[in-house]
């Protein structure tokens, strides 16, 4: 019995060593394939992990240094088109920028300012931070998509410059009644073409409130022209290479 027990443990070992190094195979086969194309190629491709963690395609080879709430940050440069490259702004984990550039809003946004409202995910940490420093209980988080424990929701259909295709932003009872009636400030990471910004005042007035501003961090292209919006710098928008 031990003897079978003993096989039988061998066998299970090598299938499950053979599939690793067959997984691993394949990898590598994929990662040379996508270096062997053109760089106008390589950029169509889905960024693939390697074995160190890292993406063998698309990563920037140029970058934008940006100075912002007296932050500085290196951004990557990244096509988008074959024409036009953004460079890539990210807040997300970034706690001193977080902070930084809440503090710098709290000292712009409009006074009557009764309820915060921006869309997943990017803004999150920011609507978080300046919500706190404006001594908020809440704010609003307009999701991507209807979840299931979702009452009654309402949407809108959503175009943005970093996003393929058409999205929804949606709005749950609770929120709903927080906008309601209130001033609401929208709030987003970046400014570009304004139709996250068009989309959310959309779904505020379909929840009944009243926008009383927007608000970024960065405004990019010819959005740092607009009057109506409030941002902390503008971001230029990039040739494609």
């Amino acid at each position: 019995i031990y003897l079978y027990t003993f096989m039988s443990l061998r066998c299970a070992m090598r299938k499950a060593m053979r599939k690793i190094f067959f997984a691993q195979d394949a990898q590598k086969a994929y990662n040379k394939y996508v270096c062997a194309k053109s760089d106008d190629t390589a950029a169509t491709l889905p960024p693939v992990p390697s074995p160190t963690g890292r993406c063998k395609n698309n990563m920037a080879n140029r970058y934008y240094e940006l100075t912002v709430a007296g932050v500085k940050r290196q951004l990557p440069v990244l096509n988008v088109t074959k024409d036009l490259a953004i460079a890539g702004f990210i807040m997300l984990g970034d706690n001193e920028l977080v902070d930084a550039c809440a503090a710098a809003l709290a000292k712009k946004v409009p006074a009557n300012t009764e309820i915060i409202l921006t869309a997943e995910t990017k803004g999150i940490p920011l609507a978080a931070e300046l919500a706190r420093q404006l001594g908020m209980k809440r704010f609003v988080v307009a999701r991507k998509s209807i979840k299931a424990y979702m009452e009654n929701p309402i949407w809108v259909d959503d175009v943005s410059i970093t996003t393929k295709g058409t999205q929804k932003l949606c709005l749950n009872d609770p929120d709903i009644e927080l906008i309601k009636d209130s001033q609401v400030l929208l709030l987003d990471d970046v400014i570009s073409t304004g139709g996250s910004m068009r989309a959310l005042r959309e779904l505020t007035e379909k929840a009944g409130g009243k926008v009383c501003g927007e608000a970024c961090v960065l405004a990019e292209g010819d959005a740092s022209k607009r009057d109506d919006i409030i941002f902390l710098e503008p971001l230029p928008l990039f040739d494609a290479e």
